[in-house]
């Protein structure tokens, strides 16, 4: 408590020293607390839901043909709830509807799921209930379940909601749950997170095949529930078993140069994806911040050492020992750092807000970056190692003085300057090299943006937009308005029509939503005579080896408006 308070005597003596030091740890402690924010929401921190751990994705590969996660049948995923391996297995199928019955009408986002999805990741909705996990009937339940942000926008958070019935494009579903505030769906982008409405189907029967095929993978991914006390390993090993034993008896529907196979992964490794690696190389720059920082302040120490060099004499000369003069030295950086901290903290509660506009939508877990127990310890630790960090090199140097020496000098600046010189030599240097590989790390980034910006998509981007629309696509096929290209297409040809129409617009086109959405993989698609002939830059197509391509429908005006 004495050293405590003589700190602060300290710090109040030079009050200019004071701000700068505390300015310059509390930005680099601030930026790296900010950083760590992210780290721990994306990495860190488990999944929010019970057990996260058993939690898989089931990815279906083809490598024979360089093609992964190219979704399962629904014989597959039949195969795989028998399989003894899981609690429970959902097939999981964004789309979108509209939705009426509500105040407004409204485009939702929708995620299709199995019955059981709710019992699998083990959460529970805030009023009403889930689907019934034992209902494999065919077609759709005919029940949904709709977020807390929905019901509060479109149905006022009227809590009488439940069995109030609505309808989805041109189908009656009856409301049986409310999500609670703040659940989302595992996904990794903002689009697969920020679920309005879940609809649950048994994925065959209308308005899907009565008998679908095993070769037709229309179910796009699936999660699943281990069972307990099964490692991620141990089920891999019981899956590729199944997979072997399901190529031998449906060799048709899985070719051998296919070379099938089906992977599990963590379902966090799936929902963090290759951000991972970005998320850490942005937390070891902005380390790189706070130890130049930590030099800095060094070197600032070094040279108020410098103007202490009597006093430190003079304690030595009334019987203070050279453990004793380091622990009051270093008591005076652990303070000032943590102040430092403090006010670091302080200035990210304030600019948290703003900061998370900048962070991009699609990062993995957004929803989940917070100044937790695990930010704050964490900002306590670098605190600490910060004031040790940057207090270590000028204690170690003030205890070191040669006593007689000093006591003689009537000047304070001359005090142990030689070694003290080389001590701050030394430190510039650090600094130098630490700055220098900032600096690369940071032109590196640079030229990625400047590439990033300046990639050439191949058409005139320049005052386009996309807008996405969506055909009914009912439950029953035999109201179906639209279930045949003749049938669609006065609806288009209206829709084009009307649009061309509207003031400032050149040109309109229709296509797939693979249209712009374009592949980055450097294949070149040439349309002659109506074949399809494929050009793969720097390698040659073999003839006998199927390929899988991406292809799109378009109109003849596509490429006009594409320019």
């Amino acid at each position: 408590m004495q050293d405590l308070k003589f700190a602060l005597r300290q710090l109040r003596k030079s009050p200019g020293f004071t701000l700068i030091a505390l300015i310059t740890i509390a930005l680099g402690i601030g930026a790296t607390t900010a950083i760590f924010t992210v780290v721990d929401a994306t990495l860190l921190k488990p999944l929010p839901y019970p057990q996260a751990e058993q939690l898989v994705t089931i990815q279906d590969d083809l490598p024979g043909l360089g093609a992964r996660d190219v979704g399962m049948s629904q014989p597959e995923w039949e195969d795989l709830r028998r399989s003894g391996v899981f609690e429970y297995v959902s097939p999981t199928w964004f789309d979108e509807n509209n939705l009426t019955g509500s105040e407004q009408p409204a485009r939702v986002r929708l995620l299709i799921v199995a019955p059981n999805y709710f019992e699998l990741l083990r959460v529970k909705p805030q009023l009403g209930r889930g689907f019934n996990p034992r209902d494999h009937s065919p077609g759709f339940v005919g029940e949904i379940v709709i977020s807390d942000s929905l019901w509060k926008r479109a149905f006022s958070a009227d809590p009488h909601i439940l069995d109030r019935s609505v309808r989805m494009d041109t189908d009656l579903y009856r409301i049986v749950g409310i999500m609670p505030s703040g659940f989302d769906a595992p996904g990794r982008t903002a689009e697969e997170r920020n679920i309005e409405i879940w609809a649950a189907t048994s994925f065959y029967g209308a308005p899907m095949a009565d008998h679908p095929r095993r070769s037709g993978r229309n179910l796009p991914t699936a999660i699943a529930r281990l069972k307990h006390g099964l490692t991620i390993a141990a089920a891999q090993k019981r899956i590729d078993a199944l997979a072997d034993s399901l190529q031998k008896q449906f060799s048709a529907d899985y070719p051998e140069q296919n070379a099938w196979r089906i992977q599990l992964v963590p379902l966090k490794d799936k929902i963090v994806g290759n951000v991972r690696q970005s998320v850490v190389l942005l937390f070891a720059a902005v380390g790189l911040v706070l130890l130049i920082s930590c030099v800095n302040i060094a070197n600032l120490l070094l040279a108020r050492a410098s103007a202490r060099g009597r006093e430190m004499a003079l304690r030595q000369a009334l019987g203070a020992n050279r453990a004793r003069l380091m622990q009051q030295l270093l008591t005076e950086s652990l303070l000032l750092s943590l102040l430092g901290g403090v006010a670091g903290l302080a200035v990210l509660f304030a600019v948290k807000d703003l900061l998370l506009r900048f962070v991009p939508d699609n990062l993995p877990r957004l929803n989940e970056i917070s100044i937790s127990w695990t930010v704050l310890l964490f900002a306590l630790c670098a605190s600490v190692f910060s004031g040790v960090i940057f207090g270590l090199a000028p204690a170690f140097q003030a205890s070191r003085l040669d006593l007689q020496q000093a006591l003689k000098q009537e000047g304070q600046g001359s005090v142990g300057s030689a070694q003290r010189a080389r001590t701050r030599r030394g430190l510039v240097i650090t600094e130098f090299a630490l700055s220098l590989v900032l600096m690369i790390a940071a032109a590196l980034l640079l030229h990625s943006f400047w590439d990033l910006v300046n990639l050439r998509t191949g058409f005139n981007t320049r005052n386009m937009v996309t807008v996405r629309t969506r055909m009914p696509y009912p439950n029953d096929p035999s109201v179906d308005k639209y279930a045949t290209a003749s049938q669609e297409a006065p609806f288009v040809r209206e829709l084009i029509r009307r649009c061309a129409t509207l003031a400032g617009v050149e040109e309109v086109a229709v296509g797939d939503p693979a249209t712009i959405p374009l592949d980055q993989t450097g294949h070149e698609l040439n349309v002659l005579e109506g074949h399809f002939y494929l050009a793969f830059e720097g390698q040659k197509v073999d003839q006998q080896k199927p390929t899988i391509v991406q292809r799109a429908r378009v109109r003849p005006s596509t490429f006009t408006c594409l320019d």
